[in-house]
This record gives structure tokens, sequence and C-alpha cells, in this order.
């Protein structure tokens, strides 16, 4: 049972059902949330900094959106829930703090939004059009990109530091009514939200949804490739000559005489591309489950994206009609814990879905095991 007194000044007993439901959410939920997803952030950066994953494009979009989620929690979830408790108001400590902590606020998970975008686009191409992936998706394009959407990201938060600041009352005499206020209240109110509704919320959405059916759909195609790529090692393995043959060179090969009607194939040359065909299969079977086991992990975290929004984009257009009701108070403790989740759940994410990175995480944390050879 809770004490009336923690945290902080909250006086429970003046809390309706509701808002007591609400005030609970916000003192359980963000102190597991936030210890879990810098640990697993800090883990992703760890794993895919290894030198498997190195001259990828993956490892940059993956490093850079967990960073941006590790600066989220830390200015935007941490004081929140602080904020919410009662405990420490960082905002208030001066005008410059307010617009600071907002300002690296916006920026960071508008940039982390869009880097996932981007991450989803680039696992689309990979799929469909793999060889124009590797001239369009390089490291250096990357690069740029992601310095291009963080300057847009830049542009479009830098009005918070004239529309956000201390908010005074001139009546009788000057005074400061909020230290972090909207100095600009019409521009906050109609203008802002819908800005960021678009950019960051509609356009995101449709975009990831969009690119994830086509990934979704060349993947399937991509597994009937691979079904025939496996049924073509069977028929290589089938065809392998057994090892009497070497020792029998006057042996007939009547095993091979309908793939190779000429008689005067040499069983060196049949031996070299038998050994040929069988490498290059399993390059394309092995190359194959990489690329899908990466693009298992962007669509693992756009589908999350996609389910952890669409909660946003409800209470924002049914604001205007229950803002003032008992259930938004629950509906927007939630849904800030559902926005948490997404910065959060990542690890686990990849974890699940991605089988090298699960390896390496294995490596990492246990060691490489290394294999015995026996000298004979």
């Amino acid at each position: 049972m809770i004490s009336k007194a923690f945290p902080g000044n909250i006086d429970w007993q003046s809390l309706n059902l509701y808002e007591t439901i609400s005030a609970y959410i916000w003192l359980y939920v963000p102190p597991i949330l936030i210890p879990i997803g810098m640990i697993g952030n800090i883990l992703i950066i760890c794993v895919i900094n290894r030198k498997v994953f190195h001259h990828s494009t993956t490892r940059i979009y993956m490093i850079t959106i967990s960073t941006l989620d590790i600066v989220v929690l830390l200015i935007g979830s941490l004081p929140e829930w602080l904020e919410e408790c009662q405990v420490f108001v960082f905002k208030e400590l001066g005008g410059m703090a307010c617009k600071f902590e907002k300002f690296f606020f916006y920026t960071s998970s508008d940039t982390s939004i869009w880097i996932l975008v981007l991450f989803a686009f680039d696992r689309c191409i990979a799929v469909m059009h793999p060889l124009k992936k590797r001239i369009i998706c390089t490291e250096k394009n990357t690069v740029r990109i992601i310095i291009i959407i963080f300057a847009l990201t830049i542009l479009k938060n830098i009005h918070v530091f004239w529309t956000r600041g201390p908010v005074y009352s001139k009546t009788n005499s000057t005074v400061i009514v909020k230290m972090c206020g909207q100095i600009e209240p019409h521009f906050e109110k109609f203008v802002r939200p819908w800005i960021a509704f678009t950019l960051i919320t509609i356009l995101p959405f449709i975009t990831l949804f969009i690119c994830n059916i086509l990934i979704v759909i060349a993947l399937q195609r991509s597994q009937k490739k691979f079904i025939k790529s496996k049924t073509a090692q069977m028929i290589i393995n089938r065809v392998r000559l057994p090892p009497t043959t070497v020792q029998k060179p006057e042996l007939k090969i009547t095993e091979h005489t309908e793939l190779f009607p000429s008689s005067k194939i040499s069983k060196t040359s049949l031996d070299s591309a038998l050994k040929l065909n069988i490498s290059t299969v399993k390059n394309k079977i092995k190359n194959d489950r990489a690329m899908v086991s990466m693009t298992l992990m962007c669509l693992s975290s756009s589908f999350t994206f996609l389910i952890c929004v669409a909660p946003n984009i409800i209470i924002l257009i049914g604001k205007p009609y229950w803002k003032h009701t008992n259930a938004y108070i629950i509906l927007k403790a939630i849904n800030s814990q559902i926005s948490n989740l997404n910065y959060t759940i990542d690890f686990f994410l990849y974890c699940f879905s991605g089988t090298k990175f699960r390896k390496e995480l294995r490596n990492m944390l246990f060691g490489k095991k290394r294999k015995s050879f026996i000298t004979r």
C-alpha cells in the first residue's frame, strides 16, 4: 500500500478515482520503463558496434535510433515523471532551462521517428531492389540523410525559443505566473499540435505502413526463392560423386549423364563445378538469412511504432470532445506510458526477431565458443 504522503506533495485525499488511477500509473510505470529502456538501448549500441555489423547502413540507423531514444528517456520521460510525482520540476529552474528541455526533447524524439522511417525505407529497397541498394543506400549517403533530417527537425522546433518561457501577469504589478508557460498560446493551441500531428504522427505512420506492406510482400517472394535454393542444393548434393568413383576412374558415370550429357567431361572439372554450385547456393542462403534477419528487426520496430502511435492519433482527434472528462485523465496517462514503451522495447524486439543480433549479444555477454580441433 502506498503512503499518502508519497511522492512529493501529492494530496491523495483530494483525488477522485480516475485521478488516483492516473497518479498510480505515473508513479509506478515510468520507473520500470526508463531504466529498462536505458540499459536496453546501451546494449543495442554495444552489440551493433561489434565488428560483424561494421560497414552496414543498418548499424548506423540502429545506433542513431538507440542514442536518440536514450536522450528522449533522459530529457523527456524522466523529468516528466519527476514533475507528475511533484518531486522536482526541471523546467521551472529558469526560462532557458524550459526552452532547452523542450527543444532537445522535441528534436530528439522527432529525429528518432524519422530515422526509423529511413531505416524502413532502407530495408524496403534492400528486399525489393538489392542491387540498387548497394548503389543508393551507402554508408556515406546514410550519414548525409541523417544529418539533413536532424537539421530539418531543428528548424521545426526552433520556435520553442520564442514560444515557450516565463509567462508574466501584468495587472497591478508584473508577476511571473509560470516559468515554463506558453508565450504564444494561440500558436501552441491551434498551430503546433497540427504541425506535430502531420509531420511526426500521420506522415511517419503512413510511410511506415506502406513500407512494411511492401517489405512483407517482398519477404514472401524471398521465401519462395529460398525454398527453390534449398531444392537446388538438395539436387546438387544428390549429384555429388561418391568416394568410390575417385578411386576408380574407369567407372562409368551413369548418375550424371542427364545433367552432364557430354561423355568427355573429366572428373576434376565435374567436381569443381559441383563445389562451385554448392558454394554459390550456400552463400546465397546465408546472405538471404542475414538480410531477412535485419529486415525482421526493422519490421518489428516499425510495427511497434505504429501500435504505440495509434492511441496518440485517437486522443489528439478526440481531445476537443473529451478533454474535460475523467476518462481523458486516464487515457492521457496510459498514452504517455505507451509512448515511453516505444523508446524502451527495441532491445527485446531485436532479441526476438534478429538471429544475428541474438548471437552477437550472447558472444558479447558470455564469450564466443571456440571450436575444438582434433589433430590426427
